[in-house]
């Protein structure tokens, strides 16, 4: 059955831990049973190897819904007739919410494929009924009362149908554009790994054997640690003679790579004083400048000059990596900084800055949880979206000024650049909520004080008016 789907302020699915996106698509409508869902009729579906995400395009908040893979008992594709769209039939199985232990009689809660959480044995055993009772209770007519064939949906003698087919164990995905059979054949290629998966969970008894027969066999002590060593050494050498051979192998290779670059970190943390030399010491400051994007499921979305899915979907996943870097209210990156920030996430397959921009144009219009503001000389600024943001930024350098400020010093305290600063001090100027003045010692110096002027020409007026 389908779940109710928590979405992130980028209106993308909140996935598990060891969860990636597979493939993407957008301008989908579902149908429940053979009716259509007004309240889900234009979405995004996400693929992963354990869902099916339906992402809302009008509600993301309260209509997206999941689908586990493992509830799908049988997939079928349906291609466009007339002006009925190409659909995926979904018959998905009733799962129980909770099943008892075999073994040790322990009531499980979620799918029986997993093992049993108090004895970690799966629930590969299954108890013999009599065989006449299942026959009987399966094609019994409750009408008549007569005994049909088993498999048989109607009854032969009074035509009442006998299976009934709630409507929420079908669900259809209709697909308004293009992408159905890569789709299919995606979703047929997960769950046939499922059923791989449940197959070997009945019958891995000759698995399980050998792989204690093995660990028996296995040599333990200073022996096994050094074997264990030298074939780490041997995988890394291979993994840099691949990664290193041309271009297109080392972005192939790109994840073992850093996976690679981030143990050699973790080798020389440990390592203190002389122990680190100088060249060391700069690929250590090298590799801790690398930042992971999680999730990444840009390679899995077609590209195109005119693709508006690959701009939506980018535009989502700025918003993912900005929202880490902005933490308060007043906290603001540049078009440029946003730019190498996301880049130097993605380590590969990186962005131009035309398409970066592009996707960037999108912000405003979407509900991404982050704005761009365009200041007087057309820097593009981004920061997180909240009530009365101006306020918030005026009120952060008024606090700054005690009684009065520089650039510098504004920038310092509030973890800005000084191209930043000094446009926020400009606006505030031309607003009229603060005044400049030449500094008479340095003479090159501008300190910034609160405009007071207003308040006391306001005072001079009323003492003129008494007078």
């Amino acid at each position: 059955m389908a779940f109710y789907l928590e979405t992130t302020p980028s209106n993308l699915p909140v996935l598990d831990p060891s969860e990636e996106i597979l493939l993407v698509q957008d301008q989908v409508g579902l149908y429940f049973g053979d009716e259509k869902s007004f309240r889900h009729n234009n979405g995004t579906l996400y693929l992963t190897k354990k869902h099916i995400f339906y992402v809302d395009s009008v509600d993301p908040k309260k209509n997206s819904l999941k689908i586990k893979i493992s509830d799908i008992r049988d997939v079928q594709h349906t291609s466009r007739y007339f002006r009925s769209s190409p659909k995926i039939r979904l018959s998905l199985r009733h799962v129980e919410k909770s099943w008892a232990c075999k073994i040790c009689t322990f009531i499980n809660v979620g799918d029986p494929i997993n093992p049993c959480r108090n004895c970690g044995v799966a629930n590969r055993f299954t108890i013999i009924k009599p065989k006449s009772d299942a026959r009987f209770s399966q094609g019994l007519c409750t009408a008549c009362t007569f005994q049909n064939y088993p498999d048989l949906n109607t009854c032969e003698i009074c035509g009442n149908q006998l299976k009934n087919v709630d409507r929420n164990q079908l669900i259809q995905l209709s697909f308004r554009g293009s992408g159905s059979s890569k789709f299919y054949e995606a979703i047929k290629s997960e769950t046939d790994e499922i059923e791989k998966q449940r197959y070997s969970n009945k019958y891995d008894t000759k698995v399980l054997r050998k792989a204690i027969l093995e660990k028996s066999l296995r040599m333990g002590g200073i022996h096994d640690l050094e074997q264990s060593h030298e074939m780490q050494l041997a995988k890394n050498g291979r993994t840099l003679v691949h990664a290193f051979q041309d271009l297109d192998a080392f972005f192939s290779l790109a994840k073992d790579t850093m996976s690679l670059a981030d143990q050699f970190a973790e080798k020389m943390d440990g390592l203190t004083g002389t122990q680190q030399s100088d060249k060391v010491q700069q690929l250590l400051n090298k590799s801790n400048q690398l930042g992971v994007l999680r999730g990444n499921h840009l390679d899995n979305v077609p590209v195109s000059a005119n693709s508006r899915l690959y701009d939506i979907e980018l535009c989502k996943s700025i918003s993912e990596v900005l929202r880490t870097r902005l933490k308060a209210d007043t906290d603001t990156v540049t078009m440029t900084q946003a730019w190498a920030i996301y880049n130097r996430s993605r380590k590969a397959n990186l962005i131009p800055p035309t398409r970066f921009v592009k996707a960037c144009e999108l912000i405003d219009s979407m509900e991404v949880g982050i704005t761009t503001s365009k200041m007087n000389s057309g820097l593009i600024l981004f920061q997180l979206k909240t009530s009365n943001h101006s306020g918030k930024l005026l009120s952060a350098i008024l606090e700054v000024m005690n009684p009065s400020t520089t650039a510098l010093k504004c920038a310092m305290r509030l973890h800005w650049s000084i191209g930043v600063t000094l446009e926020r001090l400009y606006q505030a100027e031309m607003d009229g909520y603060i005044v400049r003045d030449v500094y008479e010692e340095s003479g090159s110096s501008l300190l910034y004080w609160k405009n007071e002027f207003d308040e006391l020409s306001e005072e001079l007026t009323k003492w003129f008016d008494e007078s």
